[in-house]
């Protein structure tokens, strides 16, 4: 047995058809000294027999516990000694290295993804707690869940948390199925997703440290879950505007998207998008939620050239290239 408590609930039964039961002692001992055995308490009050502990704490550890019986003749029974961990120490866990690792881009901050199963390991271990007896073991990990929240509100608890999945060892990788899960797979979002152990004496690992009490950024990582392109359309210049070599066009956009980038791509062709240029995009600073704007120099054009197509090249954080969007026709005049 393996509890999470210094002060474990500990009951026997007991029973004599003849005279009675006059009382019932609880002892435990330690597993390093089994012969060694300590009175907690003696029960006298009839059933329900239970152990009062007192002063008594007991450090993390392997112990046994046993309870005598005495009936009024003064007949005595032993019965027989159950081993018990005594596990008071929370687990822990963590994402496994080289899975929902953040983008630099972002500071280290947040995971962008596209797919909706993408790699999501953990690890989990058990350690003996401070001023455990010598020798001691942990109780040891039994299962690790992966679990995800929307991440607004920001989680303050594991009940703000669903399932994912879950593995029994002490590691492994999440296998996603419709626990927890939209039936139509992952929607896209911002999220938190996050790793939790339990080891065999009940202890939860840790979802807060530091303080002020923050998610612990070993067991949770912020997760953006975008699989759809982005969305742009082009807002001046309309189709068919007359334009003059030389002057300057603002182009505006709006961009809808779940993970918005910081900046897009301009581009113009002179040969109905055959040729694209400049040949490398001009990158253009984009801020999400309000409309982008580029000031475009109208280029200088051969006579047979009178048409003109401008486009805004979208790559979203989780990686989805837009390619051509709306397209601006306009008429150069000499």
């Amino acid at each position: 047995a393996a509890v999470d408590n210094d002060k474990a609930v500990f009951m026997a039964t007991a029973e004599d058809e003849r005279s009675g039961v006059e009382s019932v002692d609880f002892e435990y001992a330690t597993a390093a000294a089994p012969a060694t055995w300590v009175l907690i308490s003696t029960d006298d009050d009839g059933a329900p027999y239970a152990a009062v502990w007192g002063a008594i704490f007991l450090a993390d550890g392997q112990y046994q516990f046993r309870a005598i019986v005495t009936d009024a003749a003064g007949n005595t029974a032993t019965l027989p000694s159950v081993p018990v961990t005594v596990d008071t120490t929370a687990p822990t866990a963590e994402i496994a290295p080289g899975s929902l690792e953040p983008q630099t881009s972002t500071g280290g901050v947040i995971f962008y993804t596209h797919d909706r199963k993408p790699l999501f390991g953990g690890l989990a271990a058990d350690p003996v707690g401070a001023g455990a007896l010598a020798g001691a073991l942990a109780s040891g990990v039994v299962g690790i869940d992966f679990l995800y929240a929307a991440s607004s509100p920001k989680p303050d608890d594991w009940g703000d948390f669903s399932l994912i999945s879950s593995d029994a060892g002490s590691s492994g990788f999440a296998a996603y199925n419709a626990t927890g899960i939209p039936a139509a797979g992952m929607l896209e979002g911002d999220y938190y997703w996050a790793v939790r152990a339990t080891d065999r004496a009940g202890n939860v690992s840790l979802l807060l440290t530091g303080t002020p009490a923050d998610l612990d950024p070993d067991a949770a990582q912020r997760v953006v879950v975008d699989y759809s392109a982005p969305v742009v359309n082009v807002t001046a210049l309309a189709q068919g505007a007359s334009l003059t070599e030389g002057e300057t066009v603002d182009v505006t956009w709006t961009l809808a998207d779940t993970s918005p980038p910081d900046s897009v791509f301009f581009q113009y062709s002179l040969d109905n998008g055959a040729t694209w240029l400049p040949s490398t995009p001009i990158e253009v600073p984009f801020t999400a939620g309000a409309p982008g704007t580029y000031s475009w120099t109208v280029p200088e054009v051969d006579e047979d050239e009178t048409e003109c197509l401008v486009r805004i090249i979208a790559i979203d954080m989780a990686g989805f290239a837009l390619g051509l969007t709306d397209s601006t026709e306009g008429h150069y005049t000499a």
